[in-house]
């Protein structure tokens, strides 16, 4: 089937008018952030981890992601750690083995899943407890958004 008409240019280039809350500032620019809770990001997304640093790259979302807790931005010349297996930089020695443990030792195996539910379905046990660890660790600033500020 044959295409008609131009293909759709996309931009993913921040508007210069974009409204920016009084007190946050826009994400630089290839400016070194650190990842406070793990998400995807990029084109294309790869995942990042827990205190994996990251630079940005002028996304749509990259001003939310810091308004809203997601990334951090990371002091200059803090020290780094390096992932042996991938390459990724990390703040701090634990956030490192964190991502090692998650990411490389336990590739192939099973999501751990608790008894069934009252349904018969399996219960993620894990990943629940480690968002309930996330929250109390790394809490997202949900009084930042566009509706809390309405």
């Amino acid at each position: 089937m044959a295409q008609r008409g131009r293909p759709r240019k996309q931009s993913f280039e921040i508007p210069s008018e974009a409204k920016v809350e009084v007190g946050v500032r826009q994400p630089e620019r290839g400016k070194l952030y650190w990842c406070r809770r793990p998400f995807d990001y990029g084109l294309p997304s790869r995942p990042y981890d827990r205190g994996e640093l990251l630079k940005m790259i002028g996304l749509r979302n990259d001003e939310k992601l810091v308004r809203l807790g997601y990334l951090q931005e990371c002091p200059p010349g803090r020290d780094t750690w390096e992932c042996g297996h991938c390459g990724g930089r990390f703040i701090d020695m634990g956030s490192r083995d964190g991502h090692v443990k998650m990411r490389h030792l336990r590739a192939g195996q099973p999501l751990s899943v608790g008894m069934a539910g009252a349904t018969g379905t399996p219960i993620d046990t894990e990943g629940e407890a480690e968002e309930r660890r996330l929250e109390a660790v790394a809490p997202l600033y949900l009084e930042r958004t566009a509706a809390s500020q309405a």
